[in-house]
């Protein structure tokens, strides 16, 4: 069950976020949190909110990066991302084809 942090944010201060934890993350996938945390450094789009060395205990993960995962990572189980480049403003992108997910 996600629960409710505060913490101080560089941007904008005091913020209380509902997180998910690594092993709530890793249920959702139908993985073990060994292999979340190796899927994570992959590159194909999963993501997180709070790094361990911030938390002192595992990834966290917010709503949103919580609900990306989980459609990132149904993309990519049903037969991968289809990854087009996109350029504009001087930023380049890749959005799925499939699923609509965006990496810069």
């Amino acid at each position: 069950m996600p629960k409710e942090r505060t913490r101080h944010y560089k941007l904008v201060g005091l913020a209380t976020v509902l997180v998910y934890s690594q092993a709530e993350m890793a249920e959702a996938l139908k993985l073990t949190e060994t292999r979340l945390i190796g899927e994570l450094g992959r590159g194909i789009g999963l993501s997180y909110h709070a790094h361990p060395d911030a938390t002192g205990n595992g990834y966290e993960f917010n709503e949103e990066s919580y609900q990306d995962n989980i459609k990132v990572w149904d993309c990519y189980t049903d037969g991968g991302h289809d990854m087009t480049p996109k350029l504009g403003a001087g930023v380049r992108s890749d959005v799925c084809r499939i699923c609509g997910h965006t990496r810069y």
